[in-house]
């Protein structure tokens, strides 16, 4: 910090002496949960059956990474799977190879059949909760940031007819920002150990 040493002395007694107020609100919706087990099921089979096809190890990693980053985005599935086809296309077109018809039949088939379905929703249950929670916590714009480890193309995310300050959590941290309140989107486990530490003085959502 930088002035009157004794100014920012009492700023920051005041900043970490506040109250920590941290809440989990848990959102369930059955085929993001099914299509993360699906995806975990096909990386145990790839490693433990392919362990030598160092091309379908690493396609098969990119694939899995793409797909999981749903469960942290505000777009809706069908947008973000419609985004991200190209990728998955390739994929589905690699495995579909008569050398991985076993793996095809066993492990792609059902991940396809969750993607199917997931981009005909023009919902999301991140929003949809986020929605919910500002409107019962009566969460104020002013000094709000909703975290994110995705880039969000946007600056801001209208909810509720209100604007929310949205960024990545690295950024966040990196730029030292004070906050009042904070909405990571994420399980505690998806955002580093360094970032939540960085959380003392505020109300944090997870």
């Amino acid at each position: 910090m930088h002035g009157h040493r004794r100014s920012n002395l009492d700023l920051a007694n005041k900043l970490y002496s506040l109250p920590i107020n941290i809440e989990f609100v848990k959102i369930e919706e059955s085929h993001i949960g099914s299509l993360i087990y699906a995806l975990k099921e096909l990386q145990t089979e790839v490693k433990a059956y392919y362990e030598h096809d160092q091309l379908l190890l690493d396609e098969t990693e990119t694939f899995v990474r793409v797909c999981r980053k749903v469960v942290g985005t505000l777009c809706n599935y069908s947008a973000y799977f419609k985004e991200n086809n190209d990728l998955i296309v390739k994929y589905f077109t690699l495995t579909k190879k008569q050398v991985y018809a076993d793996l095809f039949k066993k492990s792609i088939e059902p991940i396809i059949n969750i993607i199917k379905i997931l981009r005909k929703q023009e919902n999301n249950s991140y929003a949809d909760a986020l929605s919910q929670l500002l409107i019962e916590k009566q969460i104020s714009p002013n000094n709000t940031y909703i975290l994110t480890k995705k880039n969000s193309p946007n600056e801001y995310i209208e909810i509720n007819h209100t604007n929310y300050k949205v960024m990545r959590d690295k950024e966040f941290v990196s730029l030292g920002i004070f906050a009042d309140v904070v909405i990571f989107l994420g399980t505690p486990s998806y955002f580093s150990k360094n970032s939540l530490q960085y959380f003392m003085e505020i109300k944090l959502y997870l």
